[in-house]
């Protein structure tokens, strides 16, 4: 590692990407998931009978991505697609008895990676970064907002 990647944010940012995605990929496999799919459920665990555009918009992925997905998760059982009520257009995900029995694995598996990447932190650390990521997401936020208008 040369002298910019050791001062590079960016970096770090992408090696952790990359190494979540590995971690990811790993525990979602055994559920006859894939990592795609942990997007999609988070979002459905926060609130269910989501319209697909919706879903798309929230999880920053083009419909394409999300309606494969979708397709795979609901093959796999954990969701199901109905009519809106009111558009015929659109259609509404919701969960299945086996995606929420689900839900306390998916939560663990997300915990087991919070603890591993925080293994030395104090909570005052843990704490601090949060705070930090959660700004960093912001600015990321913005800056995107910024460059569409």
């Amino acid at each position: 590692m040369n002298d910019t990647e050791k001062k590079s944010i960016g970096f770090y940012v992408g090696y952790l990407a990359r190494s979540a995605h590995r971690y990811f990929e790993q525990e979602f496999s055994k559920h006859g998931l894939n990592r795609g799919a942990l997007f999609i459920l988070r979002q459905l665990y926060l609130k269910d009978g989501m319209k697909q555009n919706e879903l798309c918009a929230n999880i920053h992925l083009d419909k394409a991505a999300v309606t494969r997905t979708i397709e795979k998760l609901e093959n796999a059982g954990f969701v199901i697609r109905q009519s809106h009520p009111t558009d015929a257009r659109a259609k509404l995900i919701f969960l299945t008895e086996k995606a929420m029995d689900f839900e306390m694995k998916f939560s663990k598996i997300f915990q087991n990676w919070s603890s591993i990447l925080t293994a030395d932190f104090s909570n005052l650390e843990k704490d601090m970064l949060m705070d930090f990521l959660k700004r960093m997401s912001n600015n990321t936020d913005d800056h995107f907002l910024t460059e569409r208008l």
